[in-house]
């Protein structure tokens, strides 16, 4: 596999679009503030964190309760590939592929320093945790200047053509596995790719991309999962 040099290397991931039920499931499992609220998972919103934890019931610490929700839920564990929908603070937005709609599309810098082989790592995780998931994704070996944002307002569009011309190499996800690609694909990205709810943020809670609507139904799906174990 092509070797990355850059510290913080740009990716982007594109898919065919999942049911709302889907989309639920990827991010109960791979969006550690959903079943894990704590100091660490929720950053600059503690106040929010508090509430989610009282909501699914759940101490709102680090302690050795957390492991067992984890594994309740199946929790996909991933340093590169994560979503943090209910809670970000990065400038640009949030970190996620996938939104509370089923869309999927991601493209910012990923890091630091990982390898062309841990990110194929986490794609075949993602893979077989999530089967019916059909996804692009191309490695640069470049960094992207992601969309600014301040107080939920966007005030600087993303660059992303510019890193275009430094594409590594991608991969395919489909039925479960992984696909290596050592030439990148063409014409990967068009900014048609990028869905309505892209970085939607609440208008309720700062730093959280997901409606009032989808926490409750979030709130109600991971409450029954606790209770069937």
């Amino acid at each position: 596999m092509k070797e990355i040099t850059n510290k913080w290397p740009a990716m982007l991931i594109t898919g065919e679009k999942v049911t709302e039920e889907q989309a639920m499931d990827i991010i109960i499992r791979t969006d550690e503030a959903v079943v894990n609220p704590n100091m660490y998972t929720f950053g600059n919103n503690q106040d929010f964190g508090k509430q989610w934890a009282k909501l699914i019931d759940v101490r709102y610490d680090y302690d050795e309760s957390v492991y067992s929700r984890l594994e309740c839920i199946n929790f996909v564990s991933l340093e590169y590939l994560y979503n943090n929908l209910l809670s970000s603070c990065w400038m640009g937005g949030s970190h996620s592929w996938i939104w509370e709609d089923g869309s999927i599309f991601r493209f910012s810098n990923i890091g630091k320093w990982p390898s062309t082989e841990e990110v194929f790592d986490e794609l075949k995780r993602i893979a077989q945790a999530f089967p019916y998931l059909k996804l692009k994704v191309t490695l640069f070996d470049e960094q992207v200047i992601p969309d600014f944002y301040i107080s939920g307002q966007k005030i600087a569009n993303a660059a992303y053509e510019d890193v275009l011309d430094k594409a590594l190499c991608s991969f395919t996800v489909e039925n479960g596995d992984v696909t290596y690609h050592n030439e990148p694909f063409e014409d990967h990205f068009s900014r048609d790719l990028i869905s309505e709810s892209f970085n939607k943020e609440n208008l309720f809670i700062s730093g959280c991309y997901a409606s009032n609507v989808f926490l409750e139904k979030l709130r109600g799906e991971v409450v029954k999962r606790f209770v069937k174990k």
